[in-house]
């Protein structure tokens, strides 16, 4: 706050530092008049008047003047919008509030006529050039003779005004009245520099409150007056004239929907609707909530792309730059992409198979959608299907529900404003069903290119042509899929990054980033590929790169943390973090690698994907119980994996013997076998193997490799059968430190999409029967169990004789 002496300033002050015409800052005001000699309050906060403040103050002597717009509507004035005199006032106080809004106090000196704004793009948006008007006429004998008059016509309240000057009582006056006089009136008073003007208009505006008031007293003291049916006919003639005026601006609007309409380029039967809703709108009152639904719906229609499209040229060459630029890695999915747009780019057209890509999260499924927009010069929108259940909220609702509105597609066709988008369906597989109907069919419609010329949304009520739009899907895993909808889509799987490929995506696009975001942009950062491996290992657990990303992060803003706290204020020309350093930033690890590491029986490591299509080893235990009968099973107990369980259960009973077993094995012994309680409903039935090997481990008391993990379904002959997510098994049990992998030999042919990196690292051992597992799997074979021995038979005796009877002491 800044308060500023408050004393008498003579009237000389001011008009002597306008003698030369100097400009000084004005600042506009709506709906009030500052009169000479009289404190007022202010608020002031447009960026315009805030700045003429801080001019006004920042020279010292604290003047603006102080002018009012013609119209307070007007945000930004110019000379036009402003009367042509203001005051002179000296800013008294100046308080800031929340926001940049000044409370102000300021002291009015003198009238001053506005002659232009100052010269300059900057000085005149706050300063003006002004001519300070003084007064005349103060001491003559009209103006005195007028001021009695006026005295005589003052309610009892403003009589109390005393002023020697008559031209200051006049201003009071003014002051004191300012509630009927109005903005208009007060200007006058204030442009008056003539004291017998100011008086007159005094006068006159007195006389006509006065016979206004003897008007209404008359009216009243009537008998046959009736107050209360002339204020309804006042009221009534109030109302024609509104809704006259109304009814011109309605006719108007119409008119120019109508015109907007005819220029939409619509359909036959999208116009013919439109045109049956204008008609409909031009009976209704404009403030009906029906027609505010009429004209809501209108709109939309208008915003509706009906003939726009998308100019740009396809680039085969810029896609393949694009992709790159973007991506490490992927190059089947690139080859892929790249076939694609060079088929668009051959054929002119986008009536392709809808691609889906299907991966786990953070390897960059929507960043390609983005690649393939930008290779077609088209714009780009994404949809996220997750989590709806209601048909209505990609078809519309219908327009008789109130707060209708339309499905979430024509909704981003009319922001993209093109018929030819590319959209993608983010998330298709979580799109779930309601009671609502069911939004998987209407999906099927919207990507139909044999349907979705025809795409009818509830809310429009018309038929929609979404055939030029380009849908590409993206989703996590396939599981979950309606067979209908992939029917209709072409899958392109996005593996796992490897500990290589994320290394390079970190010094490629995480780490500039990263360092950008935080300040250090500027600075040579060193970290070496055992610090990000590391990093990797111990702090991430995903297919992609988000929370490798996310931990980048946190190293950088650490690193801004000690700076500043160093006093420190400037990045450093070099930053060096080493895998000592990162592990002080980040804490302790919080992925122990808690896998058993020592030979032991009734433990197997097995390689699962999880629902994200992550691959990991979950090791599965199992212990031989006395006494107990059969196999039992307890943890994650999915109905594909119990059924492993029971063939791996029946492989063995059917060659015990060849494994050491007894014939009545599982008839006086158990095997208890628990899963890890963790989400791997996804992984199916590629079990059978690892819990073979488990079965024969438990019961023979054989310990199993710890640096084996295996994967692959079994048979009821003891074949190892195909499973799925060979590629990303391999990466899990790469990162998970184990040695060698067993894997269906027919399965053999899916190595070549394996990475380079992942083959090196393990020993890949293909098998075809389970007797070839044990062999790699247990550090011993079980010995084969000998038969029973068999009983000697007695001949049976002659017909007619008794049996004969064992000799004594037999």
């Amino acid at each position: 706050m800044t308060d500023r002496k408050k004393g008498k300033m003579a009237p000389e002050d001011p008009a002597a530092a306008a003698d030369g015409q100097a400009p000084a800052p004005y600042i506009p005001l709506r709906d009030v008049v500052i009169m000479p000699g009289v404190e007022t309050k202010l608020v002031v906060g447009r960026p315009h008047s805030v700045a003429a403040l801080a001019k006004a103050q920042g020279d010292g002597d604290g003047l603006a003047v102080f002018v009012t717009q013609r119209r307070g509507e007007v945000d930004q004035p110019r000379l036009k919008d402003l009367y042509s005199h203001g005051c002179l006032a000296r800013i008294v106080r100046d308080e800031e509030g929340d926001g940049g809004v000044h409370a102000i106090v300021v002291e009015g000196f003198e009238r001053v006529e506005i002659l232009r704004l100052a010269a300059g793009a900057e000085r005149s948006r706050i300063e003006c050039v002004y001519r300070v008007r003084p007064t005349t006429g103060a001491d003559g004998a009209e103006a005195r003779e007028l001021a009695d008059r006026l005295r005589a016509l003052l309610p009892p309240q403003a009589r109390r005004v005393k002023a020697s000057d008559l031209g200051r009582f006049a201003d009071l006056v003014a002051l004191d009245i300012a509630g009927t006089l109005g903005v208009a009136g007060m200007q006058g008073i204030l442009e008056a520099s003539e004291v017998s003007a100011r008086l007159r208009l005094l006068l006159a505006h007195c006389d006509q409150e006065r016979d206004i008031d003897h008007m209404a007293e008359s009216l009243l003291n009537r008998s046959d007056y009736d107050a209360e049916a002339h204020r309804r006919e006042y009221l009534q003639r109030k109302a024609v004239d509104i809704q006259r005026s109304m009814g011109e601006e309605a006719a108007a609007d119409l008119e120019e929907l109508t015109r907007k309409v005819e220029e939409a380029g619509m359909s036959a039967e999208a116009r013919a609707k439109c045109g049956e809703e204008l008609a409909r709108l031009g009976t209704m009152p404009s403030m009906s909530p029906e027609g505010s639904a009429i004209r809501s719906y209108l709109d939309f229609m208008l915003e509706l792309p009906w003939r726009e499209r998308s100019a740009g040229e396809i680039s085969l060459k810029e896609a393949r730059r694009l992709l790159d630029e973007r991506h490490h890695g992927l190059g089947k999915v690139k080859a892929r992409i790249l076939e694609h747009i060079a088929v668009q780019q051959q054929v002119g057209a986008g009536r392709g198979s809808v691609l889906c890509f299907v991966g786990p999260p953070g390897v960059g499924k929507t960043s390609l959608g983005e690649v393939i927009a930008a290779a077609l010069g088209r714009r780009f929108a994404r949809v996220s299907l997750g989590g709806i259940h209601d048909e209505s909220t990609l078809r519309g609702h219908r327009r008789t529900y109130i707060g209708s509105m339309p499905g979430r597609i024509l909704k981003v066709m009319a922001e993209t404003g093109v018929r030819n988008p590319v959209i993608m369906l983010d998330e298709i597989e979580k799109l779930g069903r309601g009671h609502n109907g069911d939004p998987m069919a209407t999906l099927l419609e919207i990507i139909d290119p044999e349907q979705n010329r025809h795409f009818s949304d509830h809310y429009i009520e018309v038929d929609f042509d979404l055939s030029e739009v380009m849908f590409i899907a993206t989703a996590n895993s396939m599981e979950p899929m309606y067979d209908a909808l992939e029917d209709r889509m072409e899958f392109i799987h996005l593996p796992g990054y490897v500990d290589g490929e994320k290394i390079e995506i970190a010094r490629r696009h995480l780490l500039p980033r990263q360092q950008e975001a935080a300040g250090l942009g500027g600075c040579e950062l060193e970290i070496g590929d055992d610090t990000l491996r590391d990093l990797i290992h111990s702090y991430t657990f995903e297919a992609g790169v988000r929370e490798f990303d996310r931990c980048l992060g946190r190293l950088m803003r650490r690193t801004v943390l000690e700076q500043e706290r160093a006093g420190e204020r400037e990045a450093p020309p070099q930053l060096a973090i080493g895998t000592a350093k990162a592990r002080e930033i980040l804490k302790a690890p919080w992925l122990p690698n808690d896998l058993q590491r020592e030979d032991r029986p009734g433990v197997v490591n097995s390689l699962v994907v999880m629902n994200d299509m992550f691959g990991d080893v979950h090791q599965i235990d199992g212990v031989a119980i006395a006494g107990d009968k059969g196999v039992r099973q307890t943890g994650n107990m999915e109905p594909m994996l119990a059924q492993s369980a029971e063939t791996a259960e029946a492989v063995l009973r059917a060659s015990h013997a060849r494994y050491g077993l007894a014939e009545d094995y599982f008839d006086r012994n158990g095997i208890h076998v628990h899963w890890p309680i963790v989400d791997a409903s996804g992984d199916g039935n590629s079990a059978g193997l690892a819990l073979f090997v488990l079965l024969v481990s438990a019961a023979n008391g054989i310990p199993v490799r710890m640096d084996t993990a295996m994967t692959g379904a079994i048979n009821l002959r003891g074949e190892a059968c195909i499973v799925g997510g060979l590629r990303e098994k391999l990466m899990g049990a790469c990162r998970r430190g184990v040695k060698r992998v067993l894997f269906p030999q027919i399965q053999e042919r899916e190595l070549q999409d394996v990475p380079q990196e992942i083959k090196e690292q393990l020993e890949l051992v293909p098998v075809k029967t389970v007797a070839e597992v044990l062999k790699h799997a247990l550090t011993r074979l079980p010995a084969p169990a000998k038969p029973p021995a068999r009983k000697e038979r007695r001949p049976a005796p002659p017909p007619g004789q008794p049996p004969a009877r064992p000799p004594l002491g037999a």
